[in-house]
């Protein structure tokens, strides 16, 4: 049957069995140093404070101390949960920031296996970063592709400017010859507007000259005459 110990760590006691204390080397060099089969009086010699990882057996000012039935140690009973926890399961993410108590307790560990959430963050600090570094490279390569876009639209509105201006200047004027005034409808001026634009000899009269018979909206030739042009 395993024994238990007890521990009062600034008034929490921890009931632990002997073989999980063994993991601590400071425990273990404890219980192979006294004869006393009692796991309650094994602490007949009192140790130094054992913060050093190199910290050896001292004189009985030490912070280890027999009070009654437990083991009195002057620890953080909260870290000592931790440590507690790292001794019954290796795998345990013990803080590293509570190094020092490992040391302490002469536990054996890993630095670089023992838990630091700041890592982690770290870690998505840069993942973060380099997606935006890749963001910021795709961003760019559209401002180059929109500014190219930009310029081509600028060339065709040029062009369409252009070809809107011969189109207007070609519908605006009046469709008589020789008349320079600005059409309505696109047709004729307002003078000529429904007179017919063709010239030639006058049937009834026989001279030449422009029709001027009256013909439909938007239209520069009379029924006489359209089908003429």
């Amino acid at each position: 049957m395993d024994q238990k110990i007890s521990l009062d760590l600034c008034g929490k006691v921890f009931t632990v069995d002997k073989n999980i204390l063994l993991g601590s080397d400071l425990f273990k060099t404890m219980f192979e140093d006294c004869a006393d089969s009692n796991p309650q009086t094994l602490f007949k010699t009192m140790f130094e404070d054992c913060a050093d990882s190199n910290a050896t057996v001292g004189s009985a000012q030490g912070a280890l101390a027999t009070t009654g039935s437990s083991i009195e140690i002057n620890r953080s009973a909260h870290i000592f949960e931790h440590v507690l926890a790292y001794l019954i399961d290796p795998t345990y993410p013990y803080p590293k920031k509570y190094v020092n108590e490992l040391k302490y307790y002469l536990v054996p560990y890993t630095l670089s296996k023992l838990h630091d959430p700041s890592e982690k963050l770290f870690k998505i600090i840069d993942t973060i970063d380099t997606d935006i570094k890749d963001l910021t490279s795709k961003i760019d390569e559209i401002d180059s592709y929109t500014g190219k876009l930009m310029d081509k639209l600028k060339d065709i509105e040029y062009e369409l400017e252009q070809i809107k201006k011969h189109t207007d200047t070609d519908e605006q004027k009046c469709c008589h010859d020789n008349c320079r005034d600005n059409a309505l409808r696109s047709v004729a001026c307002e003078d000529h507007l429904n007179k017919c634009s063709h010239e030639g000899h006058n049937d009834y009269t026989g001279q030449y000259g422009v029709c001027y018979e009256h013909c439909e909206a938007n239209e520069k030739y009379c029924d006489d005459h359209r089908n003429e042009h």
